[in-house]
């Protein structure tokens, strides 16, 4: 049996601490999306009343005898990293990691998105002074950072922005 350091101690308090903020993010994103979801039951059950009392409407709704060929547009991938950046931000979260983007991105926007088309973005819009880079972090420009004296953009191990 290994003895149990405090680095140890140190190295589950960390991953128990970012564990926290993925869950604290998730659960926003489904209140959010329960919200969403409130409200649109509500207009549904205003227009089906609007509807049964107003004889005088001269259509009704007809199901699609086919399925839209286009897709639904999303936010492009700046915006989204902008409101995963934002939603941490109003949970008073410590920035967010690439992981947590990308985690953000899939289950808001893209189930498909992979860390090669989100984390080189995020990179970019840090050397382009858009977003603050501190560590592995990232953080909106008006986020207080661990270390807003020394704040700047830390290179990323790959040439491509992934880390």
């Amino acid at each position: 049996m290994s003895d149990i350091t405090e680095s140890h101690v140190r190295a589950r308090l960390a991953r128990v601490n970012d564990l926290i903020a993925k869950h604290r993010l998730d659960i926003a994103l489904l209140e959010k999306e329960r919200a969403d979801l409130d409200a649109a039951v509500s207009v549904i059950d205003r227009l089906r009343k609007q509807l049964a009392d107003d004889q005088t409407l001269k259509f009704s709704f007809v199901e699609p005898k086919h399925e839209p060929t286009l897709e639904p547009k999303r936010p492009t991938i700046p915006a989204m990293i902008m409101e995963a950046l934002d939603e941490a931000n109003i949970l008073s979260l410590p920035g967010l990691e690439p992981k947590a983007i990308l985690a953000f991105i899939k289950d808001r926007y893209w189930p498909d998105a992979e860390q090669q088309s989100v984390g080189p973005v995020a990179w970019r819009m840090a050397r382009e002074g858009r977003i603050k880079k501190v560590g592995r972090r990232y953080y909106l420009l008006s986020d207080e950072t661990p270390a807003d004296d020394a704040a700047g953009v830390s290179e990323p191990e790959d040439e491509d922005g992934t880390l």
